[in-house]
């Protein structure tokens, strides 16, 4: 599949490596060394900090929303899949359960 998929990273990760990583969308040349890239990254960055589900969950439909109708009408989708070692947090470590239920929602509508 040579979709466009874009990995966020709820905190930055260091070591020269921005917050999110996209695959798919340079070309489908391309594809296999963005894939090694991102595993690159991956083995060497660690999860730490507060965990921010929520802001992230807000910034992504405020992404994929203006795209909408542009995707339902090419019968596209969008797939979301979120992997955390944490509870929802705000930027101070405070639990968010109920902003994170509600940013949730809203990508679900």
């Amino acid at each position: 599949m040579e979709a466009k998929t874009e990995f966020r990273m709820l905190n930055t990760p260091g070591n020269g490596y921005g917050q999110s990583f996209q695959i798919g969308e340079i070309g489908p040349d391309f594809i296999q060394t963005e894939i090694d890239s991102l595993f690159q990254m991956l083995r060497q960055v660690q999860p730490y900090g507060v965990t921010p589900l929520a802001t992230h969950l807000e910034d992504i439909y405020r992404t994929v929303k203006p795209m909408e109708h542009s995707l339902r009408t090419n019968g596209q989708r969008v797939a979301l899949v979120l992997a955390t070692d944490g509870i929802p947090t705000d930027h101070n470590g405070e639990p968010q359960h109920d902003q994170f239920e509600r940013a949730l929602k809203k990508l679900l509508t």
